[in-house]
């Protein structure tokens, strides 16, 4: 599954109002008299289109999934993109049509498009599903704790500013702000509106082992609180015979234990099979691998 796919899937499973691969227009920002337009702005693109746009009453969010940071980008012509996101004022149009049977008591058409554009906040989401780093270390954060992260953002976050960026599991420097906004050649004017973000500050501490990891806590019942799964957060496996694997259980297995001495349930398959269930979408639920559990390849083709 792709990764866009994944957080349109996330988004429809909280009851997230959302548009995807939304066209926003920039022909409107090439000026009119031709003997205005430099070569840059000849150049510039027609349009482009964005990943997700998530409408809120006074907000909208729009939400980029950048694979692997989008590092081959150059931050010019990244930032100028964002730049033009700002000015087309598009998304403030579509706010107002996908809200318009909504509002339409307030009166007329225009009056609710103008209302909205006198109040309306815009948030650019920079989300990256893979890799990321700290200060240079390399920090985990498994991807359900990613996925929470950005649903309870899109919920509940509340713009300061009318205009913000925010990169979200991008590289950061010690204070949290994304090392593409630290480039020399990223936009002066959209650097005011990168928004400082860190895991830590949201919420989610690093390990508090005295060796210093650099991992996200992971704490369950039974474990070392604030320590990550690799210092003890999880606890131990409590198989009879002896175990230092952390716990890992899922629902028809036996708890306490990890994967190898049955946290998982074991495959259902009819002629018996004593291997855990291995299971993905496609496949046949409560079988392992070998039995159906993850699809063939010509049924995912």
């Amino acid at each position: 599954m792709l990764k866009g796919d994944v957080i349109r899937d996330l988004l429809r499973k909280h009851d997230i109002k959302f548009e995807d691969e939304v066209k926003i227009d920039f022909q409107r920002l090439v000026p009119s008299d031709p003997s205005r337009q430099t070569r840059g702005n000849r150049n510039m693109k027609k349009y482009c289109k964005t990943d997700f746009v998530v409408y809120r009453e006074d907000t909208v969010f729009i939400i980029e999934v950048d694979d692997m940071q989008h590092a081959s980008y150059l931050p010019n012509c990244d930032s100028r993109r964002i730049m033009q996101i700002f000015e087309s004022q598009l998304c403030t149009d579509s706010f107002a049509s996908s809200y318009r049977d909504e509002y339409k008591t307030m009166g007329p058409e225009s009056d609710v498009v103008s209302r909205h554009r006198a109040r309306q906040k815009l948030v650019v989401v920079r989300y990256n599903p893979d890799a990321f780093r700290r200060a240079g270390t390399l920090v985990s954060v498994p991807s359900r704790v990613r996925q929470s992260r950005l649903v309870e953002f899109l919920k509940t976050y509340e713009p300061r500013l009318q205009r913000e960026i925010h990169y979200m599991y991008y590289d950061v420097d010690s204070s949290g702000v994304a090392l593409p906004a630290t480039d020399p050649q990223f936009n002066d004017d959209l650097r005011s509106m990168v928004v400082p973000w860190d895991h830590c500050a949201a919420g989610y501490p690093l390990c508090q082992h005295p060796d210093e990891c650099k991992s996200l806590v992971q704490y369950r019942y039974g474990g070392v609180r604030d320590r990550c799964i690799r210092h003890g957060g999880y606890p131990m496996c409590q198989h009879p015979d002896g175990c230092s694997t952390p716990v890992n259980y899922k629902d028809g297995g036996v708890r306490d234990r990890c994967i190898r001495h049955g946290g998982y349930p074991s495959c259902q398959h009819p002629d018996g099979c004593s291997t855990s269930v291995q299971y993905r979408r496609g496949g046949i639920r409560n079988r392992c691998r070998r039995h159906g559990g993850y699809p063939s390849p010509s049924s995912s083709s």
